[in-house]
């Protein structure tokens, strides 16, 4: 509790040092996991975090919230091998509670990172013919934003857009998009 509560008031550092000490007493405790996971994201300690969200990567405990930020954080540590280090996390754990294109999505994005653009492009042919859901396209187009493929993200996050003009999250990494390419008077 008292790690939750020095992450609630973003006390990060002290919510990191609760959840570690918690975690040394009871190491199958889930939510010390999390905070521990989310506390040192926080910090900017990405080793530590990817560290930690692997341990929430279960069949029982795993969401595509983990995924992503297991993914974001493996992607801040080291990019070039990032996807590998993910692909062989999450084939070695059955992530039932998550679709098997949330794993493709950001398998795709890290290798983006890496200079690899032929999962990405896969995933959009894919898209063309409606295999993926317009969410799993706006997360693709975050990640060409993330390997400063802004032209090519911005067109994937506008087909995004096509398919759900009411999605608040497209239409701000869109606007990302647009301020990177200086377009920002629309």
């Amino acid at each position: 509790s008292r790690a939750n509560q020095a992450f609630g008031s973003h006390d990060f550092q002290s919510a990191s040092s609760f959840a570690r000490l918690s975690l040394g007493i009871l190491p199958s405790e889930v939510n010390a996991g999390a905070v521990l996971a989310e506390s040192e994201f926080a910090l900017a300690h990405f080793g530590e975090a990817a560290h930690a969200f692997r341990y929430l990567l279960t069949p029982s405990l795993s969401d595509v919230k983990v995924l992503r930020a297991y993914a974001d954080s493996l992607a801040s540590v080291n990019p070039s091998s990032a996807a590998r280090e993910f692909e062989s996390s999450t084939s070695q754990v059955r992530l039932p509670s998550i679709p098997e294109a949330n794993v493709k999505v950001e398998v795709a994005g890290l290798r983006l990172l890496a200079g690899d653009e032929s999962g990405a492009q896969q995933l959009l042919g894919q898209a063309e013919q409606g295999g993926i859901a317009p969410e799993f396209l706006a997360r693709l187009g975050w990640w060409y934003l993330r390997a400063q493929k802004t032209e090519a993200g911005r067109a994937v996050l506008q087909k995004a857009l096509g398919f759900r003009p009411g999605d608040g999250t497209i239409r701000n990494n869109l606007g990302w998009a647009e301020l990177e390419l200086g377009h920002w008077e629309k």
